[in-house]
């Protein structure tokens, strides 16, 4: 996930946030459709998590490579 991708999440969940977001999910609940529980914050920890294990699980078989 590149930075701009992560930025326009981030705006996408305060603005999701602000405009009344959670009584929406509140209200959907209460009629009986499927909702996740899981919010931005750890959609996004996730993401950028992957990320970084990605770029480290790289780097340690590119070292490991070079160093036979």
């Amino acid at each position: 996930m590149d930075v701009a991708r992560t930025i326009n999440v981030a705006g996408a969940a305060y603005s999701f946030q602000l405009g009344g977001g959670p009584a929406f999910l509140a209200g959907a609940q209460q009629s009986g459709a499927q909702t996740s529980r899981t919010g931005y914050g750890m959609l996004l920890g996730l993401g950028c998590g992957g990320g970084i294990l990605v770029v480290i699980l790289v780097t340690v078989v590119t070292l490991a490579v070079i160093g036979l």
